[in-house]
């Protein structure tokens, strides 16, 4: 005879099936007790599932869990800097390097242009007053913005 009262026999697939239905719930963190009380295997199963989906409170949750069992103290210390340095606002809003050209050389560009002068001469000019001038394969299309452009007063 067999004693009707023992629980029916589950097969390794279905112990396996409902440890990962364990998991998927404690991966969406039901709450800390589910955590406490579910065995060290299903926390581990539970781990893939909540980083695969960006869970990170219930991560926390379980590596927590995890780390107790063991017995380790936990303590959670947010991350900081060791030393915390604070620009002063007038650091950051001096002069900086001017971008562009004077109103004088662009003037002088557009006008040597407009009396047919090469593109290699139009750079020499710009080089001589400035110290630095567009290169020569750019120098056209900076003047025709330079034409476009208001002159300031």
């Amino acid at each position: 005879m067999t004693d009707s009262t023992k629980a029916p026999r589950t097969t390794s697939a279905q112990r396996q099936a409902a440890l990962r239905q364990r998991a998927r719930s404690l991966a969406y963190g039901i709450d800390d007790e589910d955590i406490r009380s579910a065995p060290d295997t299903a926390l581990l199963e539970a781990l893939p599932v909540a980083f695969r989906n960006r869970q990170t409170a219930p991560i926390e949750a379980i590596a927590i869990e995890l780390l107790l069992r063991l017995g380790r103290q936990v303590k959670i210390i947010p991350v900081e800097p060791s030393s915390v340095t604070v620009t002063p606002i007038d650091a950051t809003s001096g002069a900086s390097a001017t971008r562009g050209y004077p109103i004088e050389v662009q003037q002088l560009a557009v006008d040597m242009a407009a009396q047919g002068r090469s593109s290699p001469e139009i750079h020499k000019a710009i080089l001589a007053m400035v110290g630095r001038a567009p290169a020569v394969s750019n120098l056209s299309k900076a003047i025709r913005r330079w034409q476009s452009a208001p002159v300031a007063p």
